[in-house]
């Protein structure tokens, strides 16, 4: 499985590399069989065969039988995120088909859908709530389907500008 290998190498890269500037007893690292769980400065990161989705935000789902292979958490103190990567046995066509349906059942608009010759992008966000997702769908090795999750939400969402003005009476003139 070397795509997604690839990926989560370059993901925990980037999301270590921003981390700098740390002494070593802000910085904690905990190794149990072929996990690794990392914690610095509000972000976590589990690789390997123990990574649970389970605490995902109830906007953000794993197709049923997805293998989780990564979780990272990424929060800041105005917004929780993270990226969480999976692969299952499915058709692509079902998979996509499965998050469509998620984001309908979520409120997220779709701002970018995109299909190239193997892969599929799908990119909404639900203003209101605050929240946002990213789903990359791509083949893997022996038959099976690689699920990329990039997810957002405020802390605080605040009412969208527009949307409050949209709904705010109109003065008789």
């Amino acid at each position: 499985m070397r795509i997604p290998s690839i990926l989560i190498g370059a993901v925990l890269i980037s999301v270590t590399a921003g981390c700098g500037g740390k002494s070593s007893s802000e910085e904690e690292a905990v190794t149990t069989q072929a996990d690794v769980v990392r914690q610095v400065a509000g972000t976590a990161a589990g690789v390997g065969s123990g990574v649970s989705a389970a605490d995902l935000p109830e906007f953000v789902a794993v197709y049923p039988g997805g293998k989780v292979a990564s979780n990272i958490k990424m929060n800041s103190e105005e917004q929780l995120s993270g990226m969480t990567s999976y692969l299952v046995k499915a058709d692509r066509a079902k998979v996509i088909e499965f998050y469509k349906a998620q984001f309908a059942k979520n409120g997220l608009a779709a701002k970018m859908e995109a299909e190239a010759e193997e892969s599929y992008t799908l990119a909404g966000e639900n203003a209101q709530a605050g929240t946002s997702l990213l789903v990359v769908i791509s083949p893997a090795e022996d038959g099976e389907t690689m699920v990329a999750l990039t997810h957002g939400r405020k802390r605080n969402p605040q009412p969208d500008a527009d949307a409050a003005t949209d709904a705010a009476p109109q003065e008789a003139q």
